[in-house]
């Protein structure tokens, strides 16, 4: 055991960056995205086409009002991101995973720097390692969730936190940084303006420099805010975002899928695959946990503001835990000194890599097992169905259909209750008595044609 030289452990960490790589390369070369990623790249390509405005987000469906369930900030990114990649490479499919993929590296380089500065080792590979091994952090980043975007911001902050008990600069840069993760995901990034305190507490003893601290990123934010809202249609948004979103999420009027236990038991499947790493690689050791145990305790504290208010919804899914992912990441590390193995780590991260470039390959462009949508939505392209295709809305999953009907092919939808006789209209039961059905999808799905389309596509 041994291979302590800042080489090998710049060697390990490349290693674990192309085995992490090699673990996701499947998914990130496939067709396959969450919804709400999909939700977010189509209003995005949108923004980036033209339509609507940073305060009014345009939507894909053509009889639906505008997006009002998420501040606008993280999408605009998102737009700036694809306006730059279509116009170089036209519509690329893979551009949402690579900016996932890009806010990752990007997280995971804040994520380093603040484990630098609470222990001033250079073992960076730990934290990733332990990172990487928790479920939610790999589902999440590469799903084009808004948390990938909130997560870097929010690492910022902590970042910036660490050094702001001493140093106003750096307790406005806080509230800088926090006052984008609002911008990104709303109240839910409010939980770095704990970390000033936390810090100087816990880690230096500081308690009244980092409460001011705190209690001063706070009001700054505060002022931002209220600053913004002056602006009318930016308080138009703030006010269709909480009556469309905040509001009826802590009523638990909005699809509660998944609960609070849902969500305990996420985060303590992650916490246990990391502490269990954690003692393998040397934590059980008693004189190592001891060296830096005022600086996890405080990440770790963070981490935990970062973590249970969400337990205020009763509705949860698990990507709402990655901002407080990378914090428990760095508290676990600093609990051990771990024994590093001597092996040739850079030969290791080649092969690594190599390999997930070949599984990228395979799977380019591949529809995953679970995502009929991908295939109907392919089926309905190849159509000559009209200009707008009906999606009955007590279809299974019809939000799905219409998000990649528009992706992956730029063709508008609408729900339709009441279909007009002379549109194609995608539905388990015959929408209306002019309309016959002409092909199997899939889930009990068919699409029905009226007569009028039903010719001129047989033609």
């Amino acid at each position: 055991m041994g291979g302590e030289n800042e080489s090998t452990q710049r060697d390990a960490l490349l290693a674990v960056a192309a085995a992490l790589f090699c673990y996701l390369a499947a998914d990130l070369a496939g067709l396959g995205l969450g919804l709400d990623g999909l939700v977010y790249a189509n209003i995005a390509k949108l923004l980036a086409a033209g339509e609507g405005g940073f305060w009014s987000l345009p939507y894909y469906v053509d009889d639906r009002p505008a997006f009002a369930e998420q501040p606008p900030l993280g999408i605009w990114l998102l737009s700036g991101w694809l306006f730059v990649v279509e116009e170089l490479v036209g519509n690329a499919l893979w551009a949402e995973k690579a900016y996932s993929l890009t806010l990752a590296a990007l997280s995971a380089t804040v994520a380093c720097h603040l484990y630098r500065a609470l222990s001033g080792r250079r073992d960076y590979w730990l934290p990733i390692a332990l990172l990487a091994l928790m479920p939610a952090a790999s589902y999440t980043l590469k799903n084009n969730f808004l948390e990938n975007p909130l997560t870097l911001l929010t690492s910022i902050a902590c970042l910036c936190a660490w050094r702001a008990p001493n140093s106003w600069r750096w307790t406005v840069l806080t509230a800088l940084a926090v006052l984008l993760a609002v911008g990104i995901k709303g109240p839910v990034g409010l939980f770095p303006l704990s970390a000033p305190w936390l810090f100087g507490w816990l880690a230096a003893g500081q308690f009244r420099a980092g409460l001011k601290s705190s209690l001063g990123a706070s009001a700054l934010v505060a002022a931002g805010i209220a600053a913004v809202l002056l602006h009318p249609p930016a308080f138009s948004a703030a006010e269709a975002y909480w009556q469309s979103q905040i509001g009826p999420t802590l009523a638990g009027e909005r699809m509660p899928d998944h609960g609070r236990a849902y969500l305990l038991g996420q985060l303590g499947l992650n916490l246990a695959i990391a502490g269990l790493a954690t003692l393998i690689l040397g934590g059980w050791r008693n004189a190592t946990w001891k060296t830096h145990r005022q600086q996890a305790g405080a990440v770790l504290a963070v981490a935990l503001c970062a973590a249970l208010p969400l337990l205020l919804s009763p509705r949860q899914y698990r990507h709402y835990l990655l901002p407080s992912l990378p914090l428990f990441a760095i508290g676990f590390s600093l609990l051990t000194i771990p024994r590093l193995p001597r092996l040739p780590y850079r030969t290791l991260a080649l092969v690594l890599a190599f390999a997930g470039c070949l599984r990228f390959a395979y799977n380019w462009q591949a529809v995953p097992e679970n995502e009929p949508d991908i295939v109907g939505a392919q089926t309905l392209a190849g159509m000559d169905l009209g200009r707008t295709i009906a999606v009955c809305a007590n279809t299974n999953r019809p939000e799905v259909l219409m998000a990649y009907l528009f992706r992956h092919h730029g063709i508008r939808s609408a729900v339709a209750p009441v279909p007009t006789p002379n549109v194609a209209v995608v539905c388990s039961v015959p929408p209306s008595p002019g309309h016959r059905a002409e092909l199997d999808l899939h889930d009990s799905l068919k699409l029905w044609l009226p007569r009028e389309v039903d010719k001129r596509a047989r033609a």
